[in-house]
């Protein structure tokens, strides 16, 4: 992990999952119960919620922030905060139609 990078809060550091092959940037949060798949880059200053889980090959470019109970699809670049409770794909990633 990098420099000043931590699993957050503070207090219950517990139930984060990450996978092999995972990079994690300078100043990195990850909150708790929180699951990282495979080959996912996570740069600088990038905070991720609790709950939230990345599939593989996902890239949080720096100072983005992933909402609590989130959802990534796989090979996708998040370019943009996503919200708390939706689920994001592409590249970029934009919100998944809920009709679908």
């Amino acid at each position: 992990m990098g420099h000043r990078s931590q699993f957050f809060q503070p207090r219950t550091w517990y139930h984060v999952t990450v996978c092999s092959f995972t990079g994690f940037g300078h100043d990195v949060k990850i909150g708790s119960g929180s699951t990282i798949s495979a080959h996912c880059d996570i740069t600088g200053y990038a905070e991720i919620g609790n709950g939230v889980f990345l599939h593989s090959h996902v890239v949080v470019l720096p100072h983005r922030k992933v909402g609590d109970f989130a959802c990534v699809g796989a090979g996708s670049v998040v370019a943009r905060d996503v919200p708390p409770g939706t689920c994001v794909w592409g590249v970029p990633a934009k919100k998944v139609n809920p009709e679908l």
